[in-house]
């Protein structure tokens, strides 16, 4: 992603834009410390932030900042509000297999496969940014017991 480009032809098009970037957790991707950095660049026109979230929980950020930018709202209290509703969203999470941990390193290749074998069904809460398995369990009862508790 070019950051720089991207914030550069919103400003071209719109000279008096305020750009609200808002980002998945740096716990889980470096993708925001480029926009960081680059957001720098623009003196004050780019607002970069971390959600310290994922999922649905940095869409209920980015949602609630589109309603209060229709809103009229200003960005100094929309920051204010978004870090609200990060305070407020839990994320839970359960995997139907493990191929995505293998793939992204937070397990090995080894304990995937045999986690794959045995049908092991994990639960898992996105906190502190990071990932942090709540269970794990073979089959389906497991993740229907945690997602209904």
């Amino acid at each position: 992603i070019n950051f720089y480009n991207a914030y550069q032809d919103i400003l071209k098009k719109d000279p008096g834009a305020q750009i609200l970037s808002i980002h998945m957790s740096t716990g889980l991707s470096s993708t925001g410390l480029t926009a960081q950095s680059v957001s720098k660049d623009f003196n004050g026109k780019v607002t970069y932030i971390d959600s310290h979230s994922i999922d649905r929980g940095l869409a209920f950020q980015v949602l609630e900042a589109g309603k209060m930018v229709q809103e009229g709202s200003g960005i100094e209290e929309i920051i204010a509000r978004l870090k609200k509703v990060a305070e407020k969203t839990r994320i839970f999470l359960t995997l139907e297999s493990l191929k995505n941990l293998v793939a992204g390193g937070r397990i090995n290749k080894a304990t995937g496969l045999i986690g794959s074998f045995l049908n092991i069904k994990v639960g898992i809460e996105f906190i502190d940014d990071s990932i942090k398995t709540i269970i794990k369990g073979r089959g389906e009862k497991p993740l229907t017991n945690f997602l209904t508790s």
